[in-house]
């Protein structure tokens, strides 16, 4: 995938501000990521692409996913791993053993 994206921006020679609004799906007026592309930019920066007109209906209407069957509802959460209840005390006096020496190395 790597490859792919340093070889879009190559070839577009899109901006930053933009690649990354791209990647992140954000819009103009919200520019949380995950949100949907904006259907011009997407136009502008994916042009020449193979697959570019499923690109732009993606972009505009999103994206629609039909199960043959109903999804199994979602099982409540588990209850922590023993394991990671008796290693939590553990932790906590790794913490204030780093927490000690790093007070120790600023007094010096």
């Amino acid at each position: 995938m790597q490859t792919v994206l340093a070889e879009y921006v190559r070839r577009t020679h899109v901006t930053l501000p933009q690649f990354i609004e791209l990647l992140r799906g954000q819009s103009e007026s919200d520019n949380r990521p995950t949100k949907a592309i904006i259907p011009n930019v997407a136009h502008g920066l994916c042009e020449g692409h193979g697959r570019f007109d499923d690109l732009i209906i993606t972009a505009s209407e999103g994206i629609h996913v039909t199960t043959s069957q109903s999804l199994p509802p979602q099982p409540s959460r588990p209850n922590t791993h023993p394991p990671a209840i008796l290693r939590i005390n553990v932790l906590r006096k790794n913490i204030r053993k780093e927490q000690d020496l790093s007070g120790e190395m600023h007094r010096r």
